[in-house]
């Protein structure tokens, strides 16, 4: 059977999307990985590399493949389970940086996850970006400027930015860059 190697790039469901030299596949998990033989922390995730069977097109839905392994990892973004029943969750994986989106308003800005993901991007290992977006509902950018100020202070990047309005998004796209 063909092999071929690629990255994991969006989840959906039981579903796998890895891209390849070959394109997009999607793909199933190998029959270890379903009956839970391997930790949680060695089923796939965004970013991972992985070891794909090429499988039958059934259906004409595109390429087909099964998961058969996955690479070494050299981060990993990870957050505590809600439900404590597991340590915690792996996010993403070899990642050089991560962009941290909160909103300034609906929901409100919440510095004490911004606090806990700071903390999960500098054990991944990997540099945080703090991006607080929906400036444009923001009452007092004096507010926003002054809850940011000691992340600044302990050399964070910080960006305000507007999806609606644009603001913003020019200096977000410079630092995805490469």
């Amino acid at each position: 059977m063909e092999t071929t190697q690629g990255l994991v790039i969006r989840i959906k469901g039981a579903a796998f999307f890895v891209e390849s030299g070959l394109g997009e596949i999607r793909c199933s998990l190998r029959g270890r990985f379903r009956l839970g033989d391997a930790l949680e922390e060695a089923l796939p995730v965004v970013g991972d590399t992985v070891l794909v069977r090429i499988e039958q097109d059934r259906g004409g839905g595109g390429m087909q493949g099964v998961i058969v392994e996955i690479g070494a990892r050299r981060s990993i973004l990870a957050r505590t389970e809600p439900s404590q029943r597991k340590g915690y969750r792996i996010l993403g994986a070899n990642m050089d940086q991560a962009i941290l989106v909160f909103a300034v308003r609906e929901p409100d800005l919440n510095l004490r996850l911004l606090d806990r993901m700071l903390v999960s991007a500098a054990c991944g290992p990997m540099d945080a970006v703090i991006c607080v977006n929906k400036m444009d509902l923001a009452d007092l950018r004096a507010g926003v400027d002054a809850s940011l100020a000691p992340y600044r202070a302990m050399g964070y990047r910080c960006v305000c930015s507007s999806a609606r309005t644009g603001e913003g998004v020019e200096d977000l796209a410079g630092m995805l860059t490469g």
